[in-house]
This record gives C-alpha cells, sequence and structure tokens, in this order.
C-alpha cells in the first residue's frame, strides 16, 4: 500500500514537471520579438520558391557568346518577309494602284496624300485572288457580323444603329434618276446647290468627283474598310484580315447585283422564280391593303 502511494506521488510530481517545462517553453516562443518572428515567416516563404523561377530565357538583343560581335542573334535581311506575311504595299494590302501609293504635292493647293479619292485609277478595280462561292458565303457571313448593323442586310444604309440616331452611311444602291436629273438641270458637282445623289461616294464627292456606289474600284471599298470614313472606323486586323475585306466586297457587289439586274439578263429558270415571286409578293401587298 505504501509503495502504491511513493509511486502515485512520483508519477504526478513528474507530470506537474513536464508541464512546467511546457509552459516554460512557450513562454520563450511567444516572448520572442514580433520582428524576429516576421523575419523567420520571411525565410520560411523564401525557401518555398520553384525552381522554375531559376530558369534560363532568352532575351531579345541580348548579348551573347554565339556570335563574335557578341550579339545573340541576327536582324532581318532588309526586304524579308515572314511565312504569311504579305509585303505592306501589295494591292492586296492596300487596295492601291502603283499611282494611289503616290504622294503628289500641287500648286497652289494643298498636297494630295496618298491614296486619296481624288481619281479612281488610284485604287485597283479587280479583286487579288479568284472569288469562289465559299468566299461569298464566307463575306456575306462577316457583312452581317461587322456591317448590318449601320448598312442594314440589304446595303442601303438603314441598319438599327441609324434607328438609334446615328450616322447613316452611304447606300450600296445608288438613285440615278436624282443624278440624271440634276445633271438635267445643269447642276454639277461643283455648283453650291449640288446635292449629293443617294448611294454615291462622299469620299469621290470631296473631290469634286460623282461616283456611283456600284461603279467606285473594289480597292476604294478596300481603303474605307480598312481606314474608315466619317462615322464608320477602321476595321483593319486584328478586326477583319485582309482576305476577309476582300470577300465582304464580293458579297457587297452581290448585293448591288441583286438590287438592280434586270429579268431579262437573268437565266430562263431565275426568270420564273423571280417573276413568280414578284407576284406573291405584289398579292401579299394588295391582301395587306384590303382586309
Amino acid at each position: 500500500m505504501i509503495h502504491f502511494i511513493k509511486r502515485n506521488w512520483e508519477a504526478k510530481r513528474r507530470g506537474e514537471m513536464r508541464t512546467r517545462t511546457s509552459e516554460s517553453w512557450c513562454g520563450k516562443v511567444f516572448s520572442l520579438s514580433p520582428v524576429l518572428l516576421v523575419t523567420l515567416s520571411l525565410l520560411v516563404l523564401a525557401g518555398c520558391q520553384q525552381k522554375m523561377a531559376k530558369q534560363p530565357s532568352f532575351r531579345p538583343l541580348e548579348g551573347d557568346s554565339f556570335f563574335d560581335d557578341g550579339r545573340a542573334s541576327r536582324p532581318w535581311v532588309e526586304g524579308t518577309v515572314y511565312v504569311g506575311k504579305r509585303p505592306p504595299f501589295s494591292p492586296i494590302m492596300t487596295g492601291l494602284t502603283p499611282e494611289g501609293q503616290k504622294f503628289e504635292p500641287r500648286v497652289n493647293e494643298a498636297a494630295i496624300p496618298a491614296g486619296a479619292p481624288d481619281d479612281v485609277k488610284n485604287y485597283v478595280d479587280a479583286f487579288p485572288f479568284k472569288m469562289t462561292e465559299a468566299d461569298l458565303i464566307r463575306g456575306q457571313e462577316r457583312f452581317t457580323i461587322y456591317c448590318t448593323p449601320c448598312h442594314s442586310p440589304l446595303g442601303d444604309g438603314k441598319g438599327k444603329i441609324v434607328e438609334r440616331g446615328f450616322l447613316k452611311p452611304t447606300s450600296f444602291h445608288p438613285d440615278r434618276k436624282f443624278a440624271e436629273k440634276q445633271k438635267a438641270d445643269g447642276i454639277l458637282p461643283t455648283s453650291p446647290e449640288y446635292k449629293l445623289p443617294i448611294g454615291y461616294s462622299r469620299g469621290f464627292n470631296r473631290y469634286r468627283l460623282e461616283v456611283p456606289m456600284d461603279e467606285v474600284p473594289v480597292g476604294y471599298i478596300f481603303e474605307v474598310i480598312t481606314r474608315g470614313y466619317g462615322g464608320m472606323p477602321s476595321h483593319a486586323e486584328p478586326q477583319i484580315t485582309p482576305e476577309d475585306r476582300w470577300r465582304i466586297i464580293a458579297y457587297v457587289r452581290a448585293l448591288q447585283l441583286s438590287q438592280s439586274m434586270n429579268l431579262k439578263d437573268l437565266p430562263p429558270k431565275e426568270q420564273e422564280a423571280a417573276r413568280k415571286a414578284l407576284d406573291e409578293a405584289a398579292k401579299d401587298k394588295a391582301g395587306s391593303k384590303h382586309p
């Protein structure tokens, strides 16, 4: 019995010593300076840095021992064009002819910048690559995305943006009757009372030229899409690639033909289908007036 009490007392004593030792250790840790604790934390975090942060990397134009002159790379040879990049002055990139790319100062007048619509000869009048049915479908898709909000699906300049008060763009379909009437009345583009007919180029009109939109060179439309005009912003890359701009223009030409094509110029089957569609449209119109 005495042995049991003695052993229990010694065990209790050992437990109290351990408690005091633990409390002493915790007190020492928490009594350390806060600055020291922050320093220790930063050292621990610094040790967690990944090895990827120390990987070697190439920096352009950084000195190197590969070449004798200490350069890391050689500059391109003048005139080099990498694969997939077209020369900047190619017609497919500008829509301009060699004459249109020239800057010609005028005597006693402001200089005419390159690409200005002061002459239709400044722009190419042929597509730089053959247009296929797939190209027209692609052009219609791009036209629907980028052009219809302002120009409308028909290209008559009556898009949804215009309905909300924005500037009305030029129609792609010229009003030749009004233009002929002005000419018959002796009103020329240089006359003060002259009014630009619907569907005539505003750009050429700035230089007192009257050019209907279905007769402007395709290069001029490419220039307008690329640089923008008036309220129309630029649609150059990365928005629309040069090839897609040409496809949009091809679709615009198709729109113009669809709105001004004579029935007699269509093949027989298309003539019959067009007459049938026109008759049905006329009946629907008559029915809506007389319910």
